[in-house]
């Protein structure tokens, strides 16, 4: 069966029209995704520190190994916010020590956001940094210690003791790995949301 004469004719022009809208989508969003960084680069800034405990320990989704977590820090570090943006790709590992950091809070703009990291290791010991793209639940413990390597390389350091002490709270318990979120949330809303554009 063939198509009535205006049809055709106007097939073509729709699908011209839908190829320069892809066009100008593809475009914008190339425009407002910032570059991928080269090479590992550290956090600015330490705003707040609280180590704790979980009584009812979770997997921790954001590594390959899945380790299962009963302590570990709550942390709100300053970036550069092209960083800290959310992307549905690979995206810079964001690393405690020797584990990728859960980031919980997304206002990027800020220029701040709240992790969840894992273990039981002195802060002053532990890099924070963004490595290489990747997607952090891909990170073996080889390859953390592989992107760890090169921060020194880079010499990037752990915040001084000086400044951890500054910002570090009392230790805390939660029961379980919503009652971490939920404080995590509280931080967000309290040292993140305020300071985004």
């Amino acid at each position: 069966m063939s198509l009535p004469r205006k049809s055709q004719t106007l097939r073509p022009l729709a699908t011209l029209l839908l190829a320069a809208m892809a066009a100008f989508t593809l475009s914008t969003t190339l425009a407002t995704t910032p570059s991928l960084p080269e090479g590992p680069q550290g956090a600015t800034g330490l705003v707040y520190a609280q180590p704790f405990t979980v009584d009812v320990p979770f997997p921790y989704d954001w590594s390959a190994d899945k380790p299962l977590v009963s302590r570990g820090f709550l942390i709100v570090i300053e970036a550069d916010p092209a960083l800290l943006r959310p992307r549905e790709t690979a995206e810079p590992v964001l690393y405690v020590g020797d584990r990728p950091a859960w980031r919980i809070s997304r206002a990027h703009s800020s220029g701040r956001i709240v992790l969840v990291c894992p273990g039981e290791f002195p802060l002053d010991s532990a890099e924070i940094w963004f490595g290489s793209p990747e997607l952090p639940e891909r990170v073996t413990p080889a390859l953390a210690q592989a992107e760890r390597t090169r921060a020194r390389l880079a010499d990037l350091r752990p915040f001084a003791k000086s400044r951890i002490d500054t910002v570090l709270d009392e230790p805390a318990t939660f029961a379980n790995r919503a009652e971490l979120l939920n404080a995590a949330a509280e931080l967000a809303e309290r040292l993140v949301t305020p300071f985004a554009e």
